[in-house]
């Protein structure tokens, strides 16, 4: 029932984010969109963003998979909107405004956690 539920969605330019941006789903995601941007899809894609994202520590070796995606987003071809629903939390709610056009929905929670730096 699930990878059904995705295949539609992946049919109908609709991707969902959740949890954290770990090496293999950015490498999932960016395989996605750059498929859709090979095939000339004529649609947009809507991204639904909802979840706490990584920790503060896993922030650093996120960092590259951020640039990544912003990257393909911005030198995509096909307009690619970003939605936010929830709770976007570090790194997902750095990703939810890369979007051509980014949408809040009602009674979401964004926000980014600092590290403490200590200098000695």
């Amino acid at each position: 029932m699930t990878s059904s539920i995705a295949t539609y969605l992946l049919q109908n330019n609709v991707m969902y984010i959740t949890g954290d941006l770990n090496h293999s789903y950015t490498k999932l995601l960016i395989s996605i969109l750059l498929y859709a941007n090979r095939n000339k899809v004529k649609k947009p894609i809507s991204i639904y963003i909802n979840g706490k994202g990584s920790s503060i520590v896993n922030h650093l070796s996120t960092y590259d998979n951020l640039i990544s995606i912003h990257d393909v987003i911005n030198n995509s071809k096909i307009p690619i909107f970003t939605h936010c629903t929830g709770v976007a939390l570090n790194e997902l709610f750095i990703v939810s405004s890369f979007g051509l056009k980014v949408k809040l929905i009602f009674n979401r929670v964004t926000g980014l956690h600092y590290p403490r730096v200590f200098l000695l």
